[in-house]
């Protein structure tokens, strides 16, 4: 597991406008082995856009990719800069090496916690041959039985995890989070006519028409209350 951390000159983890660098770990054989490693300068007079560009730059320079962040602080604008970049974010306690290990057991069992979250709800159904990677999805019948479900927390799991060729999702009108969500895992929604409210089969499939590849559940992302 590959977790970042802003790290400070004395080896501990430091406020983010302390002097410092944005730092990657790796559990190699049992030791916690610094992969990768970006300067980071902040300070808390920057303007907004300032900030999260350099904090989204040096993120983007630490090379292999980390889904955890160890924090000395959980609020502030950093964290959402952080969750926007699809990080799960846990505060830092203790020395270093031991607040790696402890954030990879809460990740292991967050994501443990999510992925039978994710069994318990309905699933696509696979349509012909599952090897040609077409599913279908009756969203409206899902919506009617009153189990509290939105279409977010129904269909994100399944984009993100499930490599697939089409799948078609009968509904009464496009999921109003499709526009945000589907560019950023290359995919697009074919959109028939139809007028509001009446039964419609929107197609999700990748931009190039191939099969998708998910990225995986991306902390932050999902548990949308908005419906739609």
């Amino acid at each position: 597991m590959l977790i970042a951390a802003y790290v400070g000159t004395s080896g501990e983890i430091v406020d983010y406008f302390e002097p410092g660098s944005l730092c990657l770990y790796e559990d190699l054989s049992g030791t916690w082995v610094k992969v990768g490693e970006a300067p980071l300068s902040l300070q808390p007079d920057m303007p907004l856009g300032l900030l999260k560009g350099k904090f989204v730059e040096a993120t983007e320079k630490l090379g292999k990719k980390s889904r955890v962040f160890l924090a000395k602080e959980l609020r502030g604008i950093l964290r959402v800069f952080l969750e926007e970049q699809g990080f799960r974010v846990w505060k830092s306690r203790g020395l270093l090496e031991v607040q790696l290990s402890d954030a990879r057991r809460q990740e292991e069992d967050a994501l443990a916690e999510q992925a039978a979250l994710d069994a318990a709800l309905p699933q696509p159904d696979p349509v012909g041959d599952p090897a040609e990677g077409n599913y279908h999805f009756d969203l409206m019948k899902i919506l009617s039985e009153g189990d509290c479900h939105v279409s977010r927390d129904l269909l994100m799991p399944f984009l993100e995890t499930v490599s697939f060729a089409r799948l078609e999702v009968l509904c009464d009108h496009v999921p109003r989070w499709f526009p945000m969500e589907l560019p950023e895992l290359g995919l697009e929604a074919l959109v028939p006519e139809a007028f509001p409210g009446d039964p419609m089969t929107v197609t999700v499939r990748t931009v190039d028409g191939g099969r998708s590849v998910p990225p995986g559940r991306r902390p932050g992302k999902s548990g949308c209350s908005c419906g739609g």
